[in-house]
């Protein structure tokens, strides 16, 4: 087997986890070569800026007109879980609804 297959290979692998078990893979920062280069860079560079994450490689691609503006910058949002909303998140709806229909007493009982 030759490099190239074993590779394929271990692209189905992931390719299928990700379908059995629902799961979104992001691969694109699992270069080596680029993770090493970016590990180079001192750590006060790496940190949030201005409280926006990965502020060092939307800098990167400011003004080069790839990517536009608002969506260079916009803030981060948390991953719908298609239950939940942004008022109330689907654990805390979970814990609510748990309060009203289990006593405290069945808890150490």
């Amino acid at each position: 087997m030759n490099v190239t297959s074993r590779n394929f290979t271990a692209d189905i692998d992931f390719l299928h986890a990700s379908v059995c078990f629902r799961l979104e893979l992001r691969v694109p920062f699992l270069d080596h070569y680029f993770t090493s280069y970016y590990l180079s860079i001192p750590a006060d560079m790496r940190c949030p800026k201005e409280g926006i994450e990965k502020y060092l490689i939307r800098k990167a691609f400011d003004k080069m007109d790839l990517i536009p503006s608002e969506i260079l910058w916009r803030p981060k949002e948390a991953f719908s879980d298609g239950v939940s909303s942004v008022k109330k998140s689907w654990y805390e709806s979970l814990q609510e609804y748990i309060e009203t229909e289990v006593s405290f007493i069945y808890l150490f009982c």
